[in-house]
Formats: structure tokens, sequence, C-alpha cells
């Protein structure tokens, strides 16, 4: 069984979408009503693009992707517990000896956070981030590495996702999945009953 992280076990995808209207505010603008969604729902590398360009931040886009990643960084270290019935799930697979492994598209400094603060490592076998994987959710790679370490194929693999985009994916590569709720995929939430 396939897990990921940010919008599945815990919950961390607001600290991502409502950094840059937090930012906006704090110097004193107010985000214009077409952008709302879209700071909402797309990524912050995307985000802060737009927020220089359209909104005369005086950084490059790159610094201001480093000034908002640092401030979700402290939102992660304020997270203590898991989704409510997470860690009770991951616990009785454990006690089943049924394999789980955590794979995100965040940055291992991220999990590493959350590790510290959960001990994510007593739930899950192994945990990798795309990056280490060298491919994404979106790539069937990093799931058939997962399911080589175990002797599987990539379809006896369950992947528990909160994301309309890898559920996609899942069942395009023969996958099945679980559809986690969150309320920051809401925009989401009828393609991903279709899937």
């Amino acid at each position: 069984l396939v897990f990921d992280m940010d919008g599945t076990i815990v919950d961390t995808i607001g600290f991502w979408r409502n950094s840059p209207k937090r930012y906006l505010n704090s110097v004193g603008k107010e985000v214009f009503k077409e952008d709302v969604d879209y700071f909402k729902y797309y990524v912050l590398r995307d985000s802060v693009i737009k927020m220089v360009e359209k909104y005369n931040i005086e950084y490059t886009p790159d610094e201001l992707f480093r000034l908002l990643e640092d401030e979700v960084k402290v939102g992660y270290k304020t997270i203590k517990g898991f989704k409510a019935g997470a860690d009770a799930f991951l616990l009785k697979l454990k006690e089943k000896g049924i394999p789980t492994i955590l794979y995100t598209a965040n940055e291992r400094e991220y999990v590493d956070i959350i590790n510290e603060n959960l001990s994510l490592d007593r739930y899950f076998d192994h945990i990798f981030t795309a990056t280490e994987l060298g491919a994404g959710k979106d790539s069937r790679e990093g799931f058939e590495r997962i399911a080589k370490m175990y002797g599987k194929a990539i379809n006896d693999i369950v992947l528990f996702e909160d994301s309309y985009y890898a559920i996609h994916s899942a069942k395009e590569f023969g996958m099945q999945s679980v559809a986690i709720s969150d309320t920051h995929s809401e925009n989401r939430l009828q393609e991903i009953k279709n899937e």
C-alpha cells in the first residue's frame, strides 16, 4: 500500500495554498478577485511568478519562493498529529504485517519535519520522495520501482491519495486508488469521484 503525505495523512496543503494571500496581505496588498482560486489551487512555484509580475513585488520569483517556503516550513513544524483516523489505520496495517510505503511529491526536508513530529518511520516500511525515486506520481517509473522492491507488478499497488492528478495517473497505470478527502482538493472533487 502506497500513501501520499500532504493532504492524505497530514493536513499541510493549506500552508502552501494560503501562503501567497498571507504574504500579499502582510505587505498591504489585497488579492484580486480573479486570482483567489489561482493562488489557492496552483503550485507555489507558479504563484510566485504571478505575484512578482502582477503585484509588483520587489523580489525575483526565486527569492520570493524561498521566502514563502521558509514560512511554509514554520507551518509544518506546528503539525502534531495525523489527519483523523490515519495513524490508527496505519498502525492496524503494521500489526497485520501489510507493507506500507510513503511516496510524496514533496521534498525530503518537509518529510523530515513531519517525521520528527510524528515518527513516520514507525508507520512506514519505506519513505520516498519523488526526487529520490527520480519520478513524479504522474509517471509509472516511481511506482514501478516500488513494486519491484516487493516483487510485485505495478497493478498490485493500491494508492491512498488526495490529489486528482495522482489518482488519475494511478488509474491510467492500472493501479487501484483510495481517494482521501481534503478541503484543498475540493475544486477537483467531481473529477476525483469520476476516477
